[in-house]
C-alpha cells in the first residue's frame, strides 16, 4: 500500500511540474493580437468571406474591397468604411448607423430598409443605388454623388444635402424636412408627394423636376433654378 501511494505522490508531482512548465512558457510569449483591418490586404475581394447576418460592428474596414458582397441584415453600426468600395453589394435592411462611409463607392448597391440615421457620407458615390425606404435621419450627404438612385419613401429630417447631385433621382414620398439642400440639383428628378418643410433649398437647382403634392411650408426656396 505505502508503494502505491509513493508512486501515486511522484506522478502528482511530475503532472505539477509539467503544469507549471506549459503556463510559464505561455507567460513569456503569449499570442500576439492583430488588429482585424492589418490581416486582410485591401485587395481581398470578401464576397466568399462576409455573408448575410455578419457581426461587423465597429470595425475598421476603410479603403478595402467590398465590391458584391452580400451583407442583408448586417450589423455595421459605428464601422469606419472611409473610401471602401462597396459597389453593387447588398446591405438590405442592414444597420450602418453613426458609420463614417465618406468617399465610399456605393454604385449600385442595393439597401433596402437599411438604417444608416447619423451616418458621414460625404462624397460618397451612390450613382444608381436602390435604397427605398432607408433611414438616413440626421446624416450627412454633402457633395454626394446620387443621380439616378432610387430613394422612394426614405427619411432624410435633419440631414444636410448642400451641393448634393441628385439628378434624375426618384425621390417619391421621400420625407427631407429641417434638411439643408442648399445648391443641391434634383434636375429632372421624381418629388412628387415629398416633404421639404422647414428645408433650405437655396440655390437648388429644380429644372425639368416633378413636384405634384410636394410640401414645401416654410421651406425656403429663394433664388432656385
Amino acid at each position: 500500500m505505502s508503494v502505491y501511494v509513493i508512486r501515486l505522490a511522484l506522478r502528482v508531482c511530475l503532472l505539477f511540474v509539467l503544469l507549471s512548465t506549459i503556463s510559464s512558457a505561455i507567460e513569456e510569449n503569449p499570442p500576439k493580437q492583430v488588429p482585424f483591418n492589418s490581416q486582410l490586404p485591401h485587395d481581398t475581394n470578401f464576397n466568399q468571406t462576409f455573408k448575410d447576418h455578419a457581426q461587423l460592428i465597429g470595425l475598421n474596414l476603410s479603403g478595402m474591397n467590398l465590391s458584391g458582397t452580400r451583407l442583408n441584415h448586417s450589423e455595421l453600426q459605428g464601422s469606419d468604411l472611409r473610401g471602401t468600395n462597396l459597389s453593387r453589394s447588398y446591405l438590405s435592411q442592414s444597420s450602418l448607423f453613426d458609420a463614417k462611409l465618406a468617399g465610399a463607392n456605393l454604385r449600385g448597391v442595393i439597401m433596402v430598409e437599411a438604417d444608416l440615421h447619423g451616418s458621414d457620407l460625404y462624397l460618397a458615390d451612390l450613382r444608381g443605388a436602390f435604397m427605398p425606404s432607408c433611414n438616413l435621419l440626421g446624416s450627412n450627404l454633402n457633395s454626394a454623388d446620387l443621380p439616378n438612385t432610387h430613394m422612394d419613401q426614405s427619411f432624410l429630417d435633419n440631414s444636410t444635402l448642400f451641393r448634393t447631385n441628385l439628378n434624375g433621382a426618384s425621390l417619391w414620398a421621400v420625407k427631407m424636412s429641417d434638411t439643408n439642400l442648399s445648391e443641391a440639383c434634383f434636375i429632372r428628378a421624381l418629388m412628387d408627394r415629398s416633404t421639404f418643410q422647414n428645408s433650405q433649398l437655396n440655390g437648388a437647382n429644380l429644372t425639368g423636376a416633378s413636384l405634384v403634392g410636394v410640401n414645401l411650408i416654410n421651406a425656403t426656396i429663394s433664388v432656385c433654378v
